[in-house]
């Protein structure tokens, strides 16, 4: 029960204890980017990274010399590598790279250097043979369906532009695109090129008309978006959220893949973590639930029988999520302050699997 869960607070950096591990115990940490690794001070729009938090989840993270770290995020390649100049110590246990909500995954070579590795990926570099999974499964093709995105933002009458008065682009990785309506009412889309999805806000959220038409926009695109993929057989699943500075973000991806799904193929097929015994999946929302609201992950659909045991942390309180977990072991999850996850990954670390 909500009871149950263990809220942490903040705690100088400090040397910690290794916890006690079994001596043949392997643990992947499955690290949430944004709002779990590195805290938003206005989501997606101000980044606000505490070095000092930063150092002290990375060095309980690097405690055990058994872990390896698995970085999962909804970003694309573009926004993972804007992300490199705040991963501090995360990088010495950096294994993996799980992006686009699970659609991709890309391994560091060992011995790699990770700003050398992240910042040269290119999507040739993605595990080509989860690729061909997730297409044979879904009929999906990111490049596709991120052309059948923009596509349907320009054929509603969207322009790109390069920028517009009332907004400022939080990534030099962004393609806006706007529409003026009379009475200087305005639409902006924003757009990452290599990701499937896209935000949609009015330049003046206090006007009614302009949100009304910025709403209706994003309901025909999306429509189009849909349709278009129904029609070419690709099979999808939608996520819409709202946030107190866009009107609506809608996001697209395969049919039951997400960053739980990502994880399971990883665990039953990368020879790196074929000793894994125990998994610490740490996430703050929504796009985390499939590998949070689990107790273990199964690996039977990838010819693997392990069921490897679930430890997850929660990256701030989310009621949302809970409402989620039905028939799932509360007690195992430790849910922290935002982005102080220090304390939680210490305690899980220390938990053996049954």
């Amino acid at each position: 029960m909500l009871s149950s869960l263990q809220f942490s607070s903040a705690v100088a950096v400090a040397p910690r204890p290794a916890p006690p591990l079994a001596a043949k115990s392997t643990t992947l940490i499955a690290l949430d980017a944004d709002d779990s690794a590195i805290v938003w001070k206005l989501f997606n729009r101000v980044l606000d990274p505490d070095p000092e938090l930063i150092e002290q989840n990375a060095q309980a993270i690097n405690q055990s010399p058994q872990s390896t770290l698995a970085m999962v995020t909804g970003r694309g390649i573009l926004m993972s590598k804007e992300l490199l100049k705040h991963l501090g110590n995360y990088g010495k246990k950096l294994m993996a790279w799980v992006g686009n909500n699970g659609q991709t995954i890309f391994y560091r070579p060992l011995g790699k250097p990770v700003k050398e590795w992240l910042s040269g990926l290119r999507p040739s570099d993605a595990d080509k043979d989860w690729a061909a999974h997730v297409k044979e499964k879904t009929g999906w093709s990111h490049q596709r369906v991120t052309e059948i995105v923009r596509t349907s933002i320009e054929k509603q009458g969207f322009k790109k532009v390069n920028s517009v008065a009332f907004h400022k682009s939080y990534s030099p990785s962004c393609v806006l695109y706007a529409k003026e309506y009379a009475g200087n009412k305005v639409v902006l889309i924003e757009m990452v090129p290599d990701e499937t999805a896209f935000t949609i806000q009015p330049n003046n959220f206090g006007d009614t008309v302009a949100m009304q038409k910025a709403f209706n926009d994003g309901v025909k695109i999306s429509g189009a978006i849909t349709k278009t993929m129904q029609a070419e057989g690709i099979r999808y699943d939608m996520m819409t959220k709202d946030y107190p500075h866009i009107l609506m973000h809608y996001m697209y991806t395969p049919e039951g893949i997400q960053k739980g799904e990502a994880l399971e193929w990883m665990l039953a097929k990368n020879e790196r973590l074929k000793q894994v015994d125990k998994v610490i999946p740490i996430g703050d929302s929504d796009n985390d639930a499939s590998m949070l609201v689990k107790d273990a992950f199964y690996l039977s659909a990838h010819d693997d029988n392990r069921v490897i045991p679930a430890f997850p942390i929660l990256s701030g309180n989310v009621p949302k999520l809970f409402k989620r977990m039905v028939g799932v072991n509360k007690s195992a999850i430790n849910t922290t302050r935002r982005g102080d996850l220090a304390d939680a990954i210490t305690t899980q670390l220390a938990q053996q699997p049954a």
